[in-house]
């Protein structure tokens, strides 16, 4: 499934898709939706609502263990207004992302490969030894914001 777009329907209360991460040990993916308020708004205090997408197990929509949020897949706020939130996912701390609810559909923003890009896809490389071996890369998708195009870049092993 490395390059297939998620078709899974998305938990009620989310404005829409930003992006996923997948790995390389099976098919699920973890979503990033952007949350806003009855106004439009970004909801400062939980702008993305993130969960499991069960893709190797019929597409279950599964929420992420405490661990799971608090360690790999979460996020911490960096800066939150009514149009754009900051913030840097648990297991990128480096590498800001900047939620955009202005345009339809909402985007998140961040530096890919030295350009500005919409973020559409992390995909991580596990060890051969399974998720308790490391991670050996990780690979960033995404459209360059001035001409959609495609942009990618490889982080190192970690």
């Amino acid at each position: 499934m490395l390059g297939a777009p998620c078709q899974q329907a998305r938990p009620a209360g989310t404005g829409g898709r930003l992006f996923v991460i997948e790995r390389s040990l099976n098919a699920n993916a973890v979503a990033y939706d952007v949350v806003t308020t009855g106004t439009g708004r970004l909801d400062p205090g939980s702008p993305l609502r993130v969960y499991w997408m069960m893709r190797a197990e019929r597409g279950q929509v599964r929420e992420l263990s405490v661990l799971e949020r608090s360690l790999a897949y979460g996020y911490d706020v960096r800066a939150c207004g009514a149009r754009a939130c900051t913030i840097a996912l648990r297991a990128l701390r480096d590498r800001p992302i900047v939620v955009e609810a202005e345009g339809d559909p909402p985007r998140a923003v961040m530096s890919i490969g030295g350009t500005r890009a919409v973020l559409r896809r992390v995909f991580v490389t596990v060890g051969r030894n399974g998720p308790f071996s490391g991670v050996e890369s990780i690979d960033l998708f995404g459209e360059r914001c001035t001409d959609a195009t495609p942009v990618n870049e490889q982080i190192g092993r970690r």
